[in-house]
């Protein structure tokens, strides 16, 4: 295995970001008019549907990051993994971290081409890299 590059890591989240995207369409399409009509809720402002939209991304991400495969579907299609900096397997709060800090700081991605394990600054913040198997 080695550290994952730029491009790699770039396309993975492309992927992860339509899958996110699905599954958002899905649950607005299908899941949301049953559970405001269960209580009694007309609808729901911007402001609302923004935050359940980033909760499906960030659960879908820290979930997917710590369980067995330690990935993403982007990241699988992709060949990566997340590890700690031991090697180990994240744990579900590391995970959570990771994902909620990645949208703030995911402008300052370039630094992994400053760092020698290709780390962001997210990585850094949550002590961990991402491998590519070959």
């Amino acid at each position: 295995m080695v550290y994952a590059g730029f491009m790699r890591r770039a396309l993975a989240l492309v992927f992860d970001w339509v899958i996110v995207g699905v599954l958002i369409a899905l649950a607005y399409q299908f899941a949301l008019p049953p559970l405001l009509a269960q209580f009694k809720i007309r609808a729901l402002n911007d402001q609302a549907l923004f935050a359940a939209g980033f909760g499906i991304y960030w659960l879908y991400h820290a979930v997917l990051t710590c369980v067995s495969r330690q990935a993403t579907v982007g990241k699988i299609i992709m060949g990566l993994w997340v590890f700690d900096m031991q090697g180990q397997r994240i744990g579900l709060l590391r995970a959570l971290w990771r994902e909620l800090i990645k949208p703030l700081l995911l402008p300052f991605a370039f630094i992994l081409w400053f760092t020698a394990r290709k780390q962001t600054l997210h990585d850094l913040l949550a002590g961990t890299v991402v491998l590519f198997d070959r």
